[in-house]
């Protein structure tokens, strides 16, 4: 495969970060994600609500670690930048989200829905709960 070819973006066919880029109002994405966007929030109306819990408990998050426990230094994983083979989506259970987080020290409130981590300062007492689907939680190693 030459350089230009690996460089090619798939426009035609919708992808997971396009769409969540659509749906939080950015402007990086093409029709199909638009088109896949609207369709998603037609079948789950509450999703930019979802969506947008999610990025509010992951500023929260590192407003913590900055702040509050002196983190220096980030490393974002899983940026959700679009390659190739597609960013599945596997749904967790609690008692399964849990298990990433054995042997770590859980910062409070633990693993709770994200809106209900830490939501001081923010709209999330309006989210409804069944609104949400999706766990956060900051732990660290022990020591």
């Amino acid at each position: 495969m030459d350089s230009d070819a690996a460089r090619e973006i798939d426009i035609e066919s919708a992808h997971s970060a396009r769409i969540y880029d659509y749906i939080l109002g950015g402007k990086d994405y093409y029709p199909a994600d638009q088109q896949a966007g609207d369709a998603m929030v037609r079948a789950w109306p509450a999703l930019p609500v979802h969506m947008r819990a999610n990025r509010d408990f992951m500023n929260r998050a590192v407003r913590h670690l900055a702040e509050e426990a002196g983190t220096r230094q980030f490393l974002d994983i899983g940026t959700g930048i679009p390659t190739s083979p597609g960013m599945p989506m596997r749904l967790r259970t609690l008692a399964e989200a849990g298990q990433f987080f054995e042997g770590l020290e859980l910062v409070e409130p633990g693993i709770v829905q994200v809106h209900r981590w830490r939501p001081e300062g923010t709209d999330s007492t309006e989210i409804r709960d069944e609104d949400i689907a999706m766990y956060g939680a900051v732990a660290r190693t022990p020591g």
